[in-house]
């Protein structure tokens, strides 16, 4: 029922949402998995 597109469209967001985390971790921001998660 998933098209390839939507696919390639979830794995392209996640792959650039864990690149900026680790970009912002990496440069000291001090977030953590509750904020990378959407944990309230």
């Amino acid at each position: 029922m998933d098209a390839p597109e939507t696919k390639s469209a979830l794995s392209n967001f996640y792959f650039h949402a864990t690149t900026a985390y680790d970009i912002m971790r990496h440069n000291g921001l001090e977030i953590g998995k509750g904020d990378f998660m959407g944990a309230s």
